[in-house]
């Protein structure tokens, strides 16, 4: 049994399980649709050869009644919340265990092996602890202050309460340990994570602007304490044999193409602004845009953000310039589904891979390959491919969540653009810079619609006027405060332009040039006859060639993340 079946690691599983033929493939998921595509991509693709099917969808985490209901139904429904929280925190009885998705899935089908796939630490919590702490806690201020309480507030903590992550964990270990014990299940393998990777604990690009990102840690924390459970319960010796097959790095690709951009299930419509429509930056800054959006228009209809895109699956579409920094050396970095999926099956044979951290927690963690590395130069040869017959550059769609890696790049792009190289931005006066950015992008409306329509304010040259769409990424939303008003001081300004605004001040093009000569030295520092490895970033790197260097937005944007 395949738990998570459709997901990109999922399917790469299934696929390679089916070359085994075991006796019965059980598929589940959270959506019957993805499902049923997944089924007809096997038939297609091993025909006679498929192994027999079975499949299961909904949430497994949960009562079996309540499988079919989404997370936003759950917590809206007072009753069903309310239950939530006892079967979270009350001890394991008999009676609840029976009405769980996952014990019902264990005992229909009796699998010999389940393998997990499952984005526990994503999937599991209800909400992310520290928003609805935040929450809660100014609940509680508000009703103590007025001397009420009523239902709004009860909800607020309820949710709070089903933000807790250990109680829902342990929770779940007991279920998933009791179930396979009375399915006679002989081997529970589960593909985890750690959070961040290599990247370690600084990551500019998800989940918090915080360095370290809170949130983020304490999904790395959850993950910790997910393996270690998984490690108790293979001291059972009437157990099943647990092994988890723990990925370090990012796991990609699903698919490479040419579409509309989506920001939560919603097409990024592209807005436009001229100079007429900027903000004066005084008073308090509003999450809320005042004014109607101005669409650009097809046919009468509003235009999507369309452009080139690499879909990593359960991490969203990208961008070529995302794709390039998040998968660099010294970021994110990557390793394909398939080459996950041959670990598993490998350890499912019973094959020594060192890659099952119980086994072996520090020594048998997956890290980026080579097989990734070579498949990068492809997916990037491709997107480029894309761009060019489509004549639409790709840069940064800010779906990550903080945007200062998004501000980098569309910032080096248009350096890019006007000037072309290191070389040409470090002579010219960095006020003559600024004065040139702003004259391109009111000349190109296409570029400044598609900065701002992805969230991104252009801060103009004199720094007290913005360009922006109707939904800006920084300042962040307070939670449960998407209309919040933020004090606009001098030091607002500064913190918001780096964390995630274009910034066309006259400051921000001397760093972009003190950025672009430490790199040249660099460079120069670099012994010329040295063809070693010791150097990753060197001349030939940069394309350096002939006393020029050639502006290379992904490289460049990557550089900067990690000087900090």
């Amino acid at each position: 049994m395949v738990l998570g079946a459709t997901g990109m690691v999922g399917q790469a599983i299934c696929r390679e399980l089916a070359l085994y033929k075991p006796s019965l493939l059980i598929l589940t998921s959270l959506y019957e649709h993805e499902l049923t595509h997944l089924t007809e991509m096997l038939v297609q693709e091993f025909r006679e050869d498929l192994p027999p099917i079975k499949v299961s969808w909904g949430n497994s985490f949960v009562r079996t009644e309540w499988k079919d209901l989404s997370r936003q139904e759950m917590l809206g429904d007072t009753q069903i919340r309310q239950q939530l929280i006892l079967d979270m925190v009350e001890p394991l009885t008999r009676e609840t265990l029976e009405k769980m998705e996952l014990h019902h899935l264990c005992l229909q089908h009796k699998p010999d092996i389940i393998i997990d796939t499952i984005n526990f630490v994503s999937t599991l919590p209800y909400a992310n602890i520290f928003d609805a702490a935040k929450e809660g806690f100014n609940t509680l201020k508000k009703c103590q202050s007025e001397k009420h309480f009523d239902d709004v507030a009860a909800a607020s903590i309820e949710k709070l309460l089903l933000s807790q992550y250990t109680p829902q964990i342990t929770k779940h270990i007991q279920i998933l340990f009791q179930s396979m014990l009375e399915a006679q299940t002989r081997l529970y393998l589960k593909t985890g994570n750690i959070g961040t990777g290599v990247a370690g604990m600084k990551i500019p690009y998800t989940h918090t602007l915080d360095n370290p990102p809170q949130a983020l840690l304490a999904k790395s924390a959850l993950a910790g304490a997910h393996t270690l459970l998984l490690f108790l319960m293979s001291q059972n010796p009437n157990g099943p044999v647990v092994k988890e097959v723990k990925p370090v790095s990012n796991i990609a690709w699903k698919r490479i193409g040419f579409g509309p951009i989506t920001h939560r299930g919603r097409a990024v419509l592209l807005e436009d602004v001229g100079l007429s429509d900027a903000v004066s930056l005084s008073g308090k800054l509003s999450k809320i845009y005042s004014k109607k959006p101005k669409h650009l228009k097809y046919n009468g209809e509003p235009r999507a953000l369309t452009a080139p895109f690499i879909d990593l699956g359960e991490s969203s579409l990208f961008a070529l310039g995302e794709f390039e920094v998040l998968t660099d050396e010294g970021q994110l970095e990557f390793l394909t589904p398939e080459e996950v999926a041959q670990a598993v099956v490998s350890e499912v044979e019973g094959d020594n891979t060192v890659a099952d951290v119980i086994a072996g927690l520090e020594q048998s963690t997956l890290h980026s390959t080579y097989r990734a590395g070579f498949m990068r130069e492809q997916a990037i040869r491709k997107l480029k491919e894309v761009i060019k017959n489509s004549g639409v550059d790709s840069v940064a769609f800010e779906l990550l969540g903080p945007p200062r890696l998004s501000k980098l790049l569309y910032e080096a792009h248009l350096l890019q653009k006007v000037y072309g190289n290191f070389e040409t931005v470090s002579s010219t006066e960095a006020a003559t810079l600024s004065k040139d950015l702003e004259k391109f992008l009111m000349e190109k409306p296409e570029l400044r619609s598609q900065i701002i329509s992805v969230g991104l304010p252009i801060l103009l040259p004199k720094g007290d006027k913005i360009l922006r769409g109707s939904r800006i990424a920084i300042p962040s939303d307070l939670p449960g405060k998407s209309d919040a008003q933020f004090e606009i001081t001098p030091a607002t300004i500064d913190k918001w332009a780096y964390d995630g605004w274009i910034d066309l001040r006259l400051e921000n093009m001397q760093a972009w040039q003190k950025r672009l000569q430490t790199i040249s030295e660099e460079i120069q520092k670099m012994h010329s006859t040295d063809s070693s490895s010791s150097y990753s970033k060197d001349a030939t790197y940069w394309n350096h060639t002939n006393g020029n260097t050639p502006i290379d937005i992904s490289k460049l944007a990557s550089w900067v993340l990690k000087m900090g």
